[in-house]
């Protein structure tokens, strides 16, 4: 009886699964039946992007379950660490050539294709970064990744391009309605160019293919840099969020660091104070960004706003201005260790930190140049796969009327390499774009096929043997 009742269990679950993945490719089932011609948008798609994008969360979910293994499995060929090469027993590739696998590809490339994306956010504190689901989406870019680097294993090369392609078309389809849906555009727009370098760097140098790629990337697709309207958004969003939820702002003015500052003030007249400081704080941000000064005196200037304002949330702007006085440095170092100790006796943080998330935005800008300076390295570096193609060598300088090195507006410094060439910007930052102490050059490596001229790798091209600055 036991077992018949179990037996019984296993084929009602196995039904139950048939009917879900069934009721889950319904969206899928549109596309691949509905697949035109390469490039066009399948019919009897929903017109909303999002919503394929959801049926794709929900396949992948349900149905690829992505296999581990040596090398950090399938989520380390993600990383430009590892390869499909080192699969040595196919067991990711086999994944990445699966049916379903193909299945899924073609969804996420559907909807990239849709002109149109509302991601349907609700605008409530505790539902407004939808952080489960959009993290969900931008996940399915790992599967374009991995797909597209076995892909220019295989020597498809234009079929791997074409998966960086989407990833950027997904970026666009993120946007900067939030701050988190714009940090998962850059990441995202990020991962696209990180697959192009790994393809360029396997692809033999191919005249037709980079005019192709070089015509795709200059039909533009950036999101477009809007940082006044863009902050503004995003503070009011913000504020209407915790306006729609009382029960969040009650308990945020329950929190005792909070309550000690204002005392006496409704929740409202607090959250003002917060939306206020905010403003503050993002009209600082606009006005270095409209300045004259170069890209890096901008980032300099924007990590200091960024610093104020985790002064000002933690309630210790007493201890920045010490800081920045005029006073001798050990007088500064005592009145500061005194307001210190002070602080943590009577803890009371600032109204914006009431709104916290927020100074992700200025730390974001003090990064303002890191992604056009991707953009322009790849747009560069093309040209530069171009001669090699063309004429069989690297170029000994930077060809004329290519993109620029955003932190200075000059070429950017050209390098040959033992693997390739690099290219490097003229700035200095340490992690993630700020000014530590052992900062790192920004800088691009490019592999290139076949034997490279190790003579000149050691010394920028352009400077001659003979020149003392290329000793």
């Amino acid at each position: 009886m036991v077992k018949r009742r179990h037996s019984e269990e296993m084929i009602v679950g196995t039904l139950s699964s048939i009917k879900n993945r069934l009721l889950i490719c319904v969206a899928g089932v549109a596309v691949l039946a509905a697949s035109g011609a390469a490039g066009q948008v399948p019919c009897g798609l929903p017109q909303n992007a999002a919503l394929v994008y959801y049926q794709a969360c929900l396949f992948r979910t349900q149905f690829l379950k992505p296999p581990g293994g040596g090398g950090g499995g399938f989520y380390g060929i993600v990383s430009t660490t590892f390869e499909p090469d080192s699969d040595a027993n196919e067991v990711i590739t086999s994944f990445v050539r699966s049916p379903d696998y193909q299945f899924l590809i073609e969804l996420i490339t559907a909807a990239s294709k849709l002109p149109d994306c509302d991601w349907g956010l609700v605008c409530r504190k505790r539902l407004s970064a939808s952080t489960g689901v959009i993290a969900g989406v931008h996940d399915l870019t790992s599967f374009l990744v991995v797909q597209g680097k076995v892909l220019a294993c295989d020597g498809q090369y234009q079929a791997a391009l074409e998966n960086a392609l989407t990833m950027r078309r997904i970026a666009r389809h993120f946007g900067d309605e939030t701050l988190n849906m714009y940090i998962q555009a850059e990441s995202t727009n990020a991962r696209a160019f990180d697959l192009i370098r790994y393809v360029l760097g396997r692809m033999p140098p191919d005249g037709e293919t980079l005019t192709w790629l070089q015509q795709q990337l200059a039909a533009g697709g950036e999101m477009e840099w809007r940082p006044q309207e863009t902050l503004t958004k995003w503070l009011n969003w913000e504020v209407q969020c915790l306006q729609a939820s009382p029960d969040v702002l009650a308990g945020a003015m329950e929190s005792a660091a909070l309550k000690r500052t204002p005392e006496g003030l409704t929740g409202a007249q607090v959250l003002e104070r917060a939306r206020q400081a905010w403003e503050e704080v993002f009209k600082s941000v606009i006005e270095v960004l409209e300045s004259e000064r170069s890209p890096r005196d901008k980032s300099r200037a924007l990590g200091q706003l960024a610093m104020k304002a985790s002064f000002q949330m933690a309630g210790a702007e007493t201890i920045l201005e010490v800081g920045e006085s005029e006073r001798p440095p050990e007088e500064r170092e005592r009145e500061i260790q005194r307001l210190m100790l002070e602080e943590r006796n009577n803890m009371a943080r600032g109204p914006m930190l009431l709104m916290a998330d927020l100074h992700g935005a200025v730390e974001l800008y003090s990064r303002l140049a890191f992604p056009r300076s991707r953009v322009h390295a790849v747009q560069a570096a093309i040209a530069v796969y171009l001669i090699k193609a063309r004429t069989g060598q690297l170029p000994q300088t930077m060809p004329a009327g290519l993109p620029k090195d955003p932190y200075t507006g000059k070429d950017f410094e050209y390098r040959a390499t033992a693997k390739g060439f690099s290219l490097r910007c003229g700035a200095k930052f340490a992690a993630y774009g700020g000014h530590g102490p052992n900062p790192e050059p920004v800088q691009f490596e490019f592999q290139v096929t076949g034997r490279i001229n190790t003579r000149s790798a050691t010394r920028p091209f352009g400077v001659m043997a003979s020149d003392p600055a290329g000793q």
